[in-house]
């Protein structure tokens, strides 16, 4: 079954409690960012169950994206980068679910660079109940980035007024320099550190960073980070994604060759996130990659 020769490379996916919402990534040599939606009430196998939504109707800013957040109306998908480590995109798309997926007129577009210069793109966002954070990566200078972009669901989307910034790494010593996804448990908001650098410095901290959402999103008292080598000495920074089973955190660690050899690591959100007896520490094998994890 082919549904269009065009809709190939995606990076993450969506579901609103009918749809499955496959999130584009374009590179060079796939530049159209073709949004693709599965009707799962519908045959898997049927080209009829999808349809195919061109993101560049709605603005020429809307390229590559990476996962996103649901806030069950609205879909936010996070502008990253393209193959290569090419910024193409820092522009924040919404879709309302209650419309037409194929109208452009279900579309709103923001784009993060009215708000932060440097223009961050990223890996994923995370909705906490009110806010949508969007978890950092990368700049326009192909540098890695902690600035978390935060959106208020109760404000304008288009208002540069309800967006607010704060930079992980610049408030507190021992933050990432970049981030691959994040997660919510109820209270606490997650950010997955994807820092490529310590691959290459056996000594650099590896933190796994987390937000206290009772707390003032721009207050560098509010963010904790734990150095993931404390419990996982092998671990080289590139933590790729995750997922909550109401208790435990589990991190998904891809390494980079020549070992290739990956570990998951459980935390349990109800002990001290701080103490290395929170985490369990599992080794899969040496020819064995994560990106990301589900729960059922």
């Amino acid at each position: 079954m082919q549904v269009n020769t065009q809709a190939k490379g995606f990076w993450g996916a969506l579901f609103d409690g009918r749809f499955v919402y496959f999130t584009p990534e374009t590179y060079l040599s796939n530049p159209v960012p073709l949004f693709v939606r599965y009707d799962t009430s519908f045959s898997f196998n049927a080209p009829s169950s999808y349809t195919i939504f061109n993101l560049q109707a709605v603005g020429s800013g809307a390229a590559g994206y990476a996962g996103g957040a649901f806030d069950g109306r609205y879909i936010y998908l996070a502008p990253s980068y393209g193959g290569g480590y090419v910024l193409n995109s820092t522009t924040i798309v919404r879709y309302d679910t209650t419309q037409a997926f194929i109208a452009t007129a279900s579309y709103s577009i923001f784009n993060t660079l009215t708000i932060e210069p440097s223009g961050t793109a990223g890996f994923g966002a995370v909705y906490d109940g009110r806010y949508v954070y969007f978890v950092p990566y990368l700049n326009k200078q192909i540098r890695g980035s902690s600035t978390v972009i935060r959106y208020d669901t109760t404000l304008s989307f288009g208002s540069q007024e309800s967006y607010s910034l704060f930079n992980m790494n610049q408030a507190r010593v021992g933050f990432s320099s970049a981030y691959y996804g994040g997660l919510f448990d109820g209270r606490y908001v997650y950010f997955f550190p994807a820092d490529y650098g310590a691959f290459l410095v056996p000594t650099r901290m590896v933190p796994l960073a987390r937000y206290d959402t009772l707390r003032p999103f721009d207050s560098a008292s509010s963010y904790t980070a734990f150095n993931l080598r404390s419990i996982d000495p092998s671990n080289r920074g590139t933590n790729l994604g995750g997922v909550f089973d109401g208790r435990y955190l589990y991190i998904a660690h891809s390494d980079q060759p020549p070992s290739r050899g990956s570990t998951i690591i459980r935390y349990d959100t109800t002990q001290e996130f701080n103490s290395v007896s929170s985490y369990t520490c599992l080794g899969i094998g040496q020819t064995i990659s994560f990106r990301g994890a589900l729960f059922d």
